[in-house]
């Protein structure tokens, strides 16, 4: 496995799958857990700690739930081990004692990590010395321009309500609001707040790059200055975005597609 080292100006963004998809009438091999025999408990051992098997326990997850809860915490490891030069269960993940969020601990603290999944995909976002958030999420066709703007009215601030409101049509709508979504949970997650930061409480305004404002009763403790935020494309259907804090301005999104074949030659 080729070691990469963490780039101050860059932040490197892995997707993997978790389940193979048709793709043109054909199988198209990405992770999946029993193409990869993650049935097998060993592989499990030899990638994943003590404490994690046993969390996995605590949720009354079924088997394939326990099994996907830990393959993902698996990938993590099988990633961050690419920045670290340690094997998978040597790494330190602790949380934070104030947010709970999680980071490397020891030597490896200023190795920043943020993972999310939706819909049998994984992002995992790499960065060095920085608050740094990911969120993905599959759009759906369920859910309407009318149920959008009716989500956001009930959840988002009145700045962002009123930007879907001006957005035409319904399927611009649901756009909108999938990627309001994910730029305000991306950044909730890069605080170590998740959904314990009212949704209503900031604002994210669409212009030519996506900008924070915060709420006049949280400018006093919460600052929107240094914060950048972007949106990507993991694939067809879903919308991700990240959110970052950094000393030294980042230049770069590095967007990696991982296959089957690279993960048992390069990561395993």
């Amino acid at each position: 496995m080729s070691y990469k080292a963490v780039s101050d100006a860059a932040i490197d963004i892995w997707i993997v799958r978790e389940r193979e998809e048709q793709l043109s009438g054909k199988a198209m091999h990405t992770y999946h857990s029993d193409s990869i025999a993650l049935k097998d408990n060993s592989l499990f051992d030899l990638w994943t700690t003590h404490a994690e098997r046993e969390e996995s326990l605590k949720y009354g997850l079924n088997e394939e739930g326990r099994k996907s809860f830990l393959y993902r915490r698996a990938i993590r490891r099988l990633i961050l081990r690419k920045y670290t030069k340690r094997q998978p269960r040597e790494l330190v993940i602790e949380s934070d004692s104030f947010s709970g969020k999680p980071m490397l601990g020891g030597q490896m603290s200023d190795v920043c990590f943020s993972s999310s999944s939706s819909g049998g995909l994984m992002a995992v976002a790499v960065g060095h010395e920085m608050r740094l958030g990911v969120d993905i999420e599959k759009e759906t066709d369920d859910l309407s321009g009318k149920e959008s703007l009716q989500l956001a009215r009930n959840f988002f601030s009145t700045r962002e309500y009123n930007q879907i409101l001006r957005t035409g049509p319904p399927d611009s709508r649901r756009e909108l609001f999938f990627k309001l979504w994910v730029l305000k949970e991306a950044w909730a997650k890069a605080r170590g707040q998740g959904l314990g930061q009212p949704l209503d409480s900031f604002s994210i305004l669409l212009q030519d790059s996506p900008k924070l404002l915060m709420d006049e009763r949280e400018k006093d403790t919460q600052s929107e200055s240094g914060w950048q935020l972007a949106t990507f494309n993991p694939s067809a259907g879903y919308v991700g975005a990240i959110a970052y804090e950094s000393r030294i301005p980042v230049n770069q999104l590095n967007i990696n597609h991982v296959t089957r074949e690279d993960f048992l030659n390069n990561m395993a």
